[in-house]
């Protein structure tokens, strides 16, 4: 999980570059090169687009995932997005205080959007997959029938 989270938060990085250019906010949200346990996957599948999130993004990013995980493993409802949006809030607190004051509440906000679409795409793509192949299995077995 950590190294999922860790892999999402270097394209949060390169999103909030292409968002900002405040020297202040870029240093606070980027760190050197990791080779921690968590950054294990984005080392694998670097190609130099994605760069690696600092500490505070990361602790930040993994609690908004432990919030995420909880509302997914329940039932999907529409109004999901500005729950878990609602009760991430808290988790962004500690990586504003160490962005710039000028952007530290649009960026957040943007992280914040930004990884939960994300995740909840990836979900998607998953219960989709999930559904194709129940149908594929259920065509099959029609065959097997028939002949």
């Amino acid at each position: 999980k950590d190294n999922i989270v860790y892999y999402v938060a270097g394209f949060v990085v390169r999103r909030c570059k292409k968002l900002v250019s405040c020297p202040t906010c870029l240093q606070n949200l980027t760190s050197v090169a990791n080779t921690d346990n968590s950054a294990t996957l984005l080392n694998v599948k670097l190609r130099g687009a994605l760069h690696w999130p600092s500490n505070a993004l990361f602790a930040a990013l993994l609690d908004v995932e432990n919030t995420l995980s909880t509302y997914l493993s329940t039932s999907l409802t529409p109004l999901m997005f500005c729950a878990i949006m609602e009760e991430s809030l808290p988790a962004m607190i500690a990586l504003r205080s160490v962005l710039c004051h000028s952007h530290a509440s649009t960026l957040t906000a943007e992280i914040l959007v930004y990884y939960i679409s994300t995740r909840l795409h990836w979900h998607a793509k998953t219960v989709n997959r999930d559904v194709r192949s129940r149908k594929m299995a259920k065509q099959n077995r029609k065959k097997t029938k028939l002949c």
